[in-house]
């Protein structure tokens, strides 16, 4: 079973923020209804790489901060302000090629993260001659400076 992220169920996010605001109001013994209209823009709006566990830790963050009974936009975590969701995107919308070249390129560059720029390490870890990882990295336009 595959249980998609919450980037991918931005429909799900207030429901789930909002049964954490109770878990915790409760808990804390606050009187804690409901999320500005602010607030909830920047929930649905967040990429949430930590996901579910992330948006319960922030709930929690801003039930305990706030003195009042709607959560704003300032009682939730600063982190939360600066990374936007990134685009949306099923799999229906992605074709079998763009997928494989974003993995590919994704590869590539973790390789040289790994060996710190070096392309010849690089090549040994993915376990390619290091002309065809030189290729590959001129094929997807990567430098070892976009990879560090």
């Amino acid at each position: 079973i595959r249980v998609p992220p919450l980037r991918e169920r931005r429909i799900d996010i207030l429901d789930i923020a909002g049964y954490f605001r109770e878990r915790y109001a409760k808990r804390y013994n606050k009187t804690v209804h409901n999320f500005s209209t602010e607030a909830c823009d920047l929930l649905v709006n967040y990429g949430w790489p930590g996901n579910v566990r992330e948006l319960e830790n922030a709930v929690e963050r801003a039930v305990i901060l706030t003195d009042d009974e709607t959560i704003q936009v300032e009682d939730i975590p600063h982190e939360l302000h600066q990374r936007p969701a990134p685009p949306a995107q099923t799999p229906d919308e992605t074709t079998f090629a763009e997928a494989k070249k974003k993995w590919e390129r994704d590869y590539i560059c973790l390789r040289l993260k790994e060996a710190n720029g070096n392309v010849a390490e690089a090549a040994r870890r993915a376990g390619m001659f290091p002309s065809n990882f030189h290729q590959k990295m001129k094929q997807y336009g990567i430098t070892r400076e976009d990879c560090m």
